[in-house]
């Protein structure tokens, strides 16, 4: 496990980036005062301590979990955060069903040990504004990836899963992806920002620049 900390002020809100597990998920701290939430906790207790010591170590109180979508690469540290901080679980209404179902969230193709979330999320729709604390966020639903993939906009930062990676996409051969339905979601984002400078923090690899990707990532030509 390899942690890659990166560490920047948006609209006085703190940011910190976790790349976690083989599959070096992000995953995001986001907080202002000590209020906190964590998008994408995608790895087990013991790949996941270093975000828990940062929560501890910094006296934040953790608020909620948010998840871009239900694929176990992004969830499998739920359970984990939710018996040690008694917090919500926020994902689309369309991905829910996932949280429950290892083979529809793919741990059950993939790991040893299939994966089920055990709290009831609360639902996510498209155009919500979550508060927690001072931490506001707008969810964009953006299917693509998976039905009810989101990416989450809090000031000029912009958390979008696996539905923009720096220079490409998330994978649309997987049960529920869909190419087309993909390509409208990037033009969701492209209508959102314009020529709006935005920071997408991607569910897998580096930070990237919009509208910098609408001129060079290929899926926007």
């Amino acid at each position: 496990m390899i942690e890659t900390c990166i560490y920047a002020i948006i609209y006085f809100m703190n940011v910190k980036t976790f790349s976690l597990g083989l599959m070096q998920t992000g995953c995001y701290l986001l907080w202002e005062g000590k209020t906190c939430v964590v998008i994408d906790p995608g790895v087990p207790r013991k790949q996941l301590r270093p975000v828990c010591d940062y929560i501890g170590q910094n006296s934040l109180s953790l608020a909620a979990i948010l998840l871009t979508h239900g694929h176990f690469d992004h969830i499998l540290g739920v359970n984990a955060l939710c018996e040690d901080f008694d917090c919500a679980v926020y994902v689309h209404a369309a991905d829910a069903g996932m949280l429950r179902d290892p083979e529809r969230n793919l741990s059950g193709r993939t790991l040893p040990n299939p994966y089920r979330v055990e709290q009831s999320p609360s639902l996510l729709r498209d155009g919500q504004v979550l508060t927690f604390g001072d931490i506001e966020l707008t969810v964009l639903h953006t299917p693509g990836h998976t039905p009810g993939s989101c990416c989450l906009l809090a000031g000029d930062a912009l958390f979008c899963g696996d539905t923009l990676f720096a220079g490409s996409v998330g994978r649309t051969d997987l049960p529920g992806g869909d190419m087309n339905t993909l390509r409208e979601s990037l033009q969701k984002l492209r209508n959102l920002c314009g020529q709006r400078p935005l920071t997408a923090y991607p569910g897998h690899g580096p930070a990237t620049a919009l509208p910098d990707e609408f001129y060079t990532n290929p899926y926007y030509q």
